[in-house]
């Protein structure tokens, strides 16, 4: 990367080439899908802490490729349920979801789709032609859902219809054979998000999923972001300034990346002086302000 262009990845999730750290929560996810049960997976975590990163992580084909999950057997696919039309309905959802699968499902199933798309109402179970279609054609759904708390309204108005679909959902994911397997991400854990849903003496919802937390990066994560964002650059932080970005984002992981954003910038104009770091620290403080994003957890 030619020095002058800042390589701290700041606007949005990173691609899977950058993404680094989180080996753990990677594994967990992974072995939970590709497991016997083939399950599904709930990962929460403050904001802007790498959940979406990790989805798009986790749909990259070499990536699944590692985990036997090939185009052959899975079709993995991302949604981002902030583009799910509010207030929310559950044919809104599927409309969304099959326009996603559409280009990836076989011609013959066009006719059946047709159809599908004519319906006043979509519901969970009309899904399960798309599941079984899938099946027989050897392979499973593997579906991320991006924010899911959306769909999750809790208000009286909307209970009723919020655990309709979270329950016909859960039997989705529950059928056998097992061809749907979710990952969702919320910043709440998913069991406080459903904590006062009343599923009418059925098991709750989220029982059906393997939790998963993010937390704040470590300082060899930490490390690792650095090494990785400077690789090719010309540019290098030494102790110091790792530990001066530790100290600045206590483990957030787009802080530690604002925080390396304003030091390479201020690298590459010239020698940074005590006086360098201090406007550095006032301009990060500004951004975080600016942006209500606190620290997390390590």
């Amino acid at each position: 990367m030619p020095i002058g262009i800042n390589p701290f990845w700041i606007d949005g999730p990173v691609p899977p080439s950058r993404f680094i750290g989180r080996k753990r929560e990677v594994r967990k996810t992974f072995s939970q899908l590709t497991g016997p049960g083939q399950g599904s997976v709930a990962i929460s975590g403050p904001r802007c802490t790498g959940k979406t990163s990790l989805l798009h992580y986790i749909a990259a084909p070499e990536i699944a490729a590692e985990w036997d999950l090939t185009e052959d057997n899975a079709l993995i696919s991302f949604l981002d349920c902030q583009l799910v039309d509010h207030p929310f309905n559950t044919t809104a959802f599927w409309r969304q979801v099959l326009n996603l699968l559409q280009p990836h499902l076989p011609d013959s199933m066009g006719e059946e789709l047709q159809k599908l798309y004519q319906q006043e109402q979509i519901s969970n179970a009309d899904f399960e032609m798309i599941l079984n279609a899938l099946h027989e054609g050897g392979q499973r759904l593997i579906l991320l859902l991006d924010n899911f708390e959306r769909l999750i309204r809790t208000q009286m108005a909307n209970e009723t219809v919020t655990r309709d679909f979270l329950s016909q959902l859960r039997a989705l994911i529950n059928r056998r054979p097992r061809t749907l397997s979710l990952v969702v991400t919320t910043n709440e854990p998913l069991e406080e998000l459903c904590q006062t849903i009343d599923f009418g003496g059925a098991s709750p919802f989220p029982n059906s999923f393997m939790s998963v937390r993010l937390k704040g990066f470590s300082d060899q994560e930490i490390n690792e972001l650095i090494e990785n964002a400077l690789s090719g650059t010309g540019i290098t932080f030494d102790e110091h300034d790792r530990s001066y970005i530790s100290r600045l984002s206590r483990g957030h992981p787009l802080l530690a990346l604002l925080a390396g954003h304003l030091l390479f910038e201020a690298k590459v104009a010239g020698p940074v002086t005590a006086e360098s770091y201090q406007a550095i620290e006032t301009r990060f403080r500004e951004e975080v302000k600016r942006s209500d994003l606190g620290a997390v957890k390590k």
